[in-house]
């Protein structure tokens, strides 16, 4: 991984140090994702480069929740596409005007920059772009305060058809905004067994409507509509923990 002239510029715009950020769009998926809008306070689990044929080569966070403690230990992966502008005519990327792609990568570095800043600011410290060693050194074990958003998709793309019953869609949370976990609001127990509650009320309500059950998934590594193995778990009022795989 080669380093550039300024890792954080863009057109001569250097990307600087900043505590908060909200975004739009992102994804993952999960039977019943954490309520949209719902703060959490998550560690950087891990971080790293990952390249996928159809998205380029982007930096993967794996956060793991630690509270409040109906969701500690839940996992969510974000996608940070700091170097799209080199992979335009990778599928998620084609049909791209190149201001496009620029709007996209400031983005990008901005939410990086985000979460850099929360942990201490080390990676704005250094021009070149950060290697694997770098990445983790900065970022994990870094704590800060995550805003939940939902995301569904009615499309099984293992046939491009629409899934029979909502219970069968692919869903689950994405990061929509990042800031200080001095801003995380925690929740009373109450709150807490109140929200798991309702949740469950929502999954009850859809497997009825599908009839008690789910569609069965092929054999061999079906995927739902987020592109993941469907996981075939209820969310439990014990505060179960379970993971979340985020494809965004």
């Amino acid at each position: 991984m080669s380093a550039v002239a300024n890792f954080w510029a863009v057109d001569g715009e250097v990307i600087g140090k900043q505590t908060n950020i909200e975004v739009e769009g992102g994804g993952n998926n999960l039977d019943m994702p954490i309520p949209a809008g719902r703060m959490v306070r998550a560690m950087v689990d891990d971080v790293l480069w990952k390249t996928q044929d159809n998205e380029g080569t982007f930096i993967n966070i794996k956060w793991k929740v630690v509270a409040p403690e109906c969701y500690a230990g839940r996992v969510i992966f974000q996608k940070v596409h700091v170097r799209c502008m080199e992979f335009r005519h990778a599928g998620k990327w084609k049909g791209f005007t190149d201001e496009k792609m620029k709007v996209q990568r400031i983005k990008f570095l901005k939410m990086l920059a985000t979460i850099d800043t929360n942990a201490g600011g080390k990676l704005l410290s250094v021009p070149d772009m950060p290697t694997d060693e770098r990445l983790q050194a900065c970022l994990s074990g870094k704590e800060m305060c995550l805003t939940m958003e939902v995301w569904e998709n009615e499309i099984d793309r293992n046939t491009g058809q629409r899934f029979p019953n909502r219970i069968d869609y692919g869903r689950g949370n994405w990061v929509k905004a990042v800031a200080p976990k001095a801003e995380f609001k925690g929740m009373s127990k109450e709150e807490q067994e109140a929200e798991v509650a309702k949740t469950e009320a929502v999954y009850k309500k859809m497997l009825e409507e599908a009839g008690g059950q789910r569609t069965p998934r092929p054999q061999g590594g079906g995927q739902g509509g987020g592109g993941q193995p469907q996981q075939q778990q209820r969310p439990a009022s014990d505060f179960d923990s379970f993971d979340d795989d985020i494809p965004f």
